[in-house]
């Protein structure tokens, strides 16, 4: 359940179809440091926003709270960076949450949080419907992205272990322990870890995407079955700038979104600015992506009746002027 533009796409749509303002505010909102992440529960009755925040309309909710619609709640005690009470009106350390997903009929989180009320998570905890739960001893940083697949929930992150597992910025949560995935090797000459964002599988084939730059070439690559391979002639996407954020597959394509160009903060060789999809052989730059704006970074995105839904930094995209929030048909 990976809905993290949700809420921006049903108030634009939903106010063309009812004639109401294009953007309407949620009460009060949240407090300061923002959403990172939205997901709708499996009812769909209610979307739970997961950020850096500690409030929600007034109501104390550190870094996750549920709208229904007309009212905030919070879930439990949030999640925090710092043990507390729960019901203090202060809290010193906040998140950020940076996902939400539903595995196995529950809801998990990961992020820079460390807490729930006095009981240690460790980057990456499960709601049980009334508390937050830690997942073994949790990683030992931060956990970036979830995926649910068949076998289990994907972690990816910064970490080098979880729980008591070696397991390289990748691993899979089997609903009781955790398991290394396919032996990923230090993949990275630039920093300490493995700097994971997200894992997606595509064609047979499982895909990690982050901030690295190594052996399987750079930011993007893929477990083949048999063995771990860069992609786009093992470059992969170069530049100072080369990020890639998230994965989404659609239609027989794979989506990769980021910050990398190929105009002068970017590399010649790199596949499209912004945002590409890839077909498993060939690449397709999506109207040009994000060149010619001054801030191109493409954070996050959702396909829904198959339109995508895109949302970053940029001021410009496929030449059309636009801020932030865009769609592609």
């Amino acid at each position: 359940m990976r809905h993290s533009l949700l809420l921006a796409v049903l108030l634009v749509l939903g106010s063309f179809a009812f004639g109401q303002p294009l953007l309407e505010p949620l009460r009060t909102g949240v407090s300061t440091s923002g959403v990172q992440r939205m997901a709708i529960t499996p009812d769909g009755t209610s979307m739970l926003i997961g950020g850096g925040f500690a409030m929600a309309d007034g109501i104390m909710s550190p870094c996750i709270t549920e709208w229904d619609g007309v009212d905030y709640q919070s879930l439990g005690c949030g999640l925090t960076g710092n043990s507390w009470d729960c019901v203090s009106p202060f809290i010193s350390s906040v998140g950020p949450l940076t996902d939400l997903e539903f595995w196995n009929g529950e809801l998990y989180a990961c992020g820079s949080f460390t807490y729930s009320g006095t009981t240690p998570v460790n980057f990456i905890a499960r709601f049980d419907g009334t508390a937050w739960q830690p997942l073994g001893l949790g990683a030992d940083a931060i956990v970036a992205g979830l995926r649910a697949m068949p076998d289990g929930l994907y972690a990816a992150g910064w970490f080098n272990q979880i729980d008591t597992v070696e397991a390289l910025g990748l691993a899979r949560w089997d609903g009781t322990r955790w398991y290394p995935v396919h032996d990923l090797p230090d993949i990275t000459s630039v920093q300490a870890s493995n700097a994971i964002g997200d894992v997606a599988e595509y064609n047979g084939m499982l895909y990690i995407a982050g901030n690295f730059a190594g052996p399987l070439g750079n930011n993007i690559a893929r477990w083949n079955g048999t063995a771990w391979e860069g992609l786009n002639g093992g470059n992969g996407f170069l530049g100072s700038l080369g990020w890639v954020y998230r994965l989404e597959v659609h239609d027989g394509l794979l989506y990769m979104a980021g910050v990398f160009s190929t105009g002068s903060t970017g590399h010649p060789d790199n596949p499209g600015n912004g945002i590409v999809a890839f077909d498993g052989t060939d690449w397709y730059d999506l109207g040009g992506g994000t060149a010619g704006s001054v801030n191109h970074a493409v954070n996050e995105m959702l396909w829904w009746h198959d339109t995508l839904y895109i949302a970053g930094s940029f001021n410009m995209i496929g030449g059309v002027p636009t801020d932030g929030l865009a769609r592609w048909d």
